[in-house]
Formats: structure tokens, sequence, C-alpha cells
């Protein structure tokens, strides 16, 4: 009855979360903050908010810091093509009384061309996009917890500068086999303020809108057998026993044997079986069972006041014996335009070796270079 209340609270979390649907359904590429973190999660497609349970947690879902217990570090690495690299490195502090988590995201594009009015080449120029995180999250009961982060955003462009402070806060709900979590990145419209590129005398600013992001995953666990059981027969030798003995008057016992009235000698019990040649079958376990679990995770990111308005992202991840794993997902982020159905695909794999564990993602563009995302994270 408990597993039957945890999947219909499931399935009502799916219908909350597929709601913003209905109401909008229009989008653009994201910005360099809306790229993830972590090849884990980019292997899913983004579908991490209620799962994040990892050195990425600080970008996905604050709350779930409150729900770490190791010591871990993690850097990603990305060639996002046109000369540019996107990388994250992210640190997890497990405490007695809470998680700290730090996060560091950039993205910088080397030898942009810039041109003049007629067309012109007139040199190349840098472009730098970075933010620094840091969060804190704290568990109220054993199902509920809550996290907050702040971020410092920079962007340069050239001589164009530009800086805001951002505040994500983020809430965990998990039972069994159930998580749903919200992350409200944004969560003060912050704005991205500088000197202008044309007139580095006058103040721009812009604001950065609001995101709200919900994700649900549902865990399951599973054994595969592998093999099975056979049953092998052995035959025992039959050894060789003393010669039969006539009849002998006076004589009862032979050392090692009981001669009853004086015929055949009777061996030792330990020998009994193996005199009479007796075949005997014996089952041995030639199969073996391997713990799998599941991760089945839906995203769905909405912001009201941007023209990318809506994002969904199922992925899947299945974790073998606790140190290989295999995921994929999708990331649908441009619903207004026609896309192929490779368009945002994603795949990963990842292998543990005791602390260690290495990440990786491959994403299919439709419009840019399919890009390979890296990870390493070190797990105390």
């Amino acid at each position: 009855m408990k597993t039957l209340k945890l999947y219909l609270v499931f399935l009502l979390s799916v219908a909350c979360l597929l709601a913003p649907v209905l109401a909008f359904a229009a989008g653009e590429p994201a910005a360099f903050l809306r790229n993830g973190a972590g090849a884990r999660a980019l292997g899913m497609g983004g579908a991490y908010t209620a799962l994040a349970d990892d050195a990425s947690s600080i970008y996905w879902n604050p709350a779930k810091l409150a729900w770490q217990e190791n010591f871990e570090v993690t850097a990603m690495y990305a060639n996002m093509g046109l000369d540019s690299m996107y990388d994250y490195a992210g640190l997890v502090l497990p405490l007695s009384f809470a998680s700290f988590g730090f996060g560091y995201l950039q993205q910088a594009t080397d030898k942009i061309e810039t041109t003049d009015s007629f067309g012109q080449a007139t040199g190349e120029v840098k472009a730098a996009n970075n933010a620094l995180f840091a969060g804190y999250g704290q568990t109220f009961g054993d199902i509920f917890s809550l996290g907050f982060s702040a971020k410092i955003i920079n962007q340069k462009f050239d001589t164009y500068t530009a800086k805001a402070l951002g505040l994500d806060l983020g809430l965990l709900w998990q039972a069994d086999v159930v998580r749903f979590g919200v992350n409200l990145q944004n969560l003060n419209s912050p704005k991205l303020t500088g000197n202008s590129y044309w007139d580095s005398t006058q103040e721009v600013s812009e604001a950065i809108p609001l995101t709200i992001r919900t994700g649900l995953v549902l865990h399951t666990k599973h054994i595969a057998k592998i093999g099975e059981a056979k049953k092998v027969r052995e035959k025992a030798k039959a050894r060789k026993t003393a010669p039969q003995m006539e009849q002998a008057t006076g004589m009862s016992t032979i050392e090692g044997f009981d001669m009853g009235q004086g015929w055949i000698p009777t061996p030792p019990p330990d020998q009994q079986e193996v005199a009479t040649g007796v075949s005997n079958e014996k089952e041995k376990a030639a199969s073996f069972s391997v713990p799998i679990e599941v991760n089945w995770a839906l995203d769905v990111g909405y912001t009201p006041d941007s023209t990318q308005s809506l994002e969904i992202a199922p992925g899947v991840e299945c974790w073998i014996n606790k140190q290989y794993a295999i995921r994929a997902g999708w990331n649908f982020n441009d619903l207004t335009q026609a896309h192929s159905f490779y368009h945002n695909l994603s795949f990963g794999a990842s292998v543990m070796w005791g602390f260690l564990e290495i990440d990786y993602a491959y994403v299919i563009h439709e419009d840019l270079e399919n890009t390979h995302r890296i990870s390493t994270s070190f797990i105390f």
C-alpha cells in the first residue's frame, strides 16, 4: 500500500511538472548560465534538479547539499566549438549540522573577429563569462531540505564588462523511491550592470530573468541474474580395499576393520562411501547476481520574462553494481523551431574506481558542433 501511494505521488508530480507546457511553449537557446554543470547531469539532458547528489548540486539545486555525506571535488571540461571552452569546478563540504557547496562556471571564447561598417576585418577580441557560487543546505526532518546559493556573475566582451549578484533558492522532498525538487534560479532578478560597449562612460544594465526549475525522479532497484545453477555429477573412485578374507578360526578383527563373523571386511565409516563407488549429484552455483539501480528523471524549466520560456528535459540513468553507469536524455528548449529527432539528444557513461569517478557525456547539436564533456570527481 505504501508503494502504491508513492507511485500516485509520482504521477501527480508529473502532472504538476507539465502544467507550464499548457501555459506557454516558446524558447530560445540558453545563455551560458543555462548550459548546465557536470558531465553526469548533461548526459541526462539536464534532468538533474531532483537528482543532484554530487558536487554540481550547488548549480542544479542547493537543497540537495543537505543530503551529501561525503567530501567531493569535481571538475568538468568541454570544447563547445568555435574556439569556445566551457568549464565547471565544484566542491561539497558536509558538516555535522549542515552542508556547504562552492562552484565556478566559465565560458570563454578566443579569436572573435571584428569588422568595420564596410565588413573589413579590424582585429580579434576575447569574450569571457563566468559565475562564482557559494551555497548552504539544511535538512528539516527526514524527507525535506532547503538550500540557497549566491553567485557573482561576470561578463566581459572586449572593452565591455558587467557584473551582477544573483540568488538561488532550492527545495527538495524525497521519500523511498520518489524525489521532487524545485530550484528558483535568479530569484532576485539581478541586474547585469556595466559600461556600454560603444561608450565606456555610459552605464547600462540588463535584468537576468527568474527561472523556475522543477524536477522529479523515480528511483528503482533491480537484481539481474547472470547464468544459472548447474547440476554436476561426481563419481567417486573406488579405492582398493583389503582383500576378502577367508574365514579364520580365532581371528575376529584386523587393524582398522571390523571382521564381524569373519567374513568380508567392513571398511571404516569414513571410507564406506568411497569404497562403494556410488555416484553423487551436487548443485554447483554457476550463476551470480548484479544489483542495478535506475533513475527515471524529468525536469521542466520555466522563465516567464524571457523568449526562452520553457525547457523540458527527460532523462534516465542506470547504475550497474554501483560502479558503472550508462545514461541518456533529451533537452527541448526551443519548441517554436523545427528540429531533427537528434537535436539536443545526449548520452553518457560513468566509471568508479574507489574514490575516483569519471563521467562522460556526448551532446548532439543540430546547429553547432556536437560536444564531448568530461568530468572527474574525487569522493572522500
